[in-house]
């Protein structure tokens, strides 16, 4: 079971790493920063700091960056104990004849879950949740990065899909616990 799962998330990696161009190369090497979380959390930090009262500034802020910290926590631990390889190395371990289209550094380990990912939703989830209406649509950005790191040959579509659901639950039930109710 486990074999198949990954086995189709190497062809899916194929068919989505494989369709490329030099502007979508560069637009996706763009892109893939923005999970940075050195890049994600001030962006998600600038927002809140505009819109947020100031009586309740100092709460979030402070849940965010615990969030983040659990976050970041949590994929660490995750990537080490999974040691799952990233596709470059997967492919040549695997003999599969497939070259995987890579932008920027060569990864070799630690593929599972893709922090960027998770970093890139976690924002998202933030600002979903502190503003809704069109803050709804970072989710569309988040979606992008996360795409992004299979483009760059840096995660698999597996990878990528434990960061979303990590960043997502981690934000998720920090507010939920901090605010008792989800709405």
């Amino acid at each position: 079971m486990i074999e198949s799962l990954l086995s189709f998330d190497a062809s899916l990696f194929e068919i989505i790493n494989s369709r490329h161009s030099p502007f979508f190369d560069y637009f996706f090497e763009i892109v893939t920063q923005l999970g940075y979380v050195f890049v994600t959390l001030p962006i998600v930090l600038i927002f809140v700091i505009k819109k947020v009262h100031k009586a309740r500034l100092k709460k979030i802020i402070l849940l965010i960056l615990i969030g983040s910290a659990i976050c970041a926590g949590t994929i660490t631990t995750t990537k080490l104990s999974v040691n799952r390889p990233r596709p470059a190395v997967y492919f040549e371990e695997k003999s599969i004849p497939c070259t995987p289209h890579i932008i920027g550094p060569v990864l070799e380990k630690y593929s599972f879950p893709s922090g960027h990912t998770a970093s890139a939703f976690a924002g998202a989830m933030v600002l979903a949740r502190l503003f809704g209406g069109w803050y709804w649509l970072s989710f569309i950005v988040a979606g992008a990065v996360g795409y992004s790191r299979i483009y760059v040959g840096a995660h698999f579509p597996l990878d990528v899909f434990g960061g979303m659901i990590l960043g997502c639950f981690i934000m998720r039930a920090i507010f939920y616990v901090n605010y008792g109710s989800y709405d």
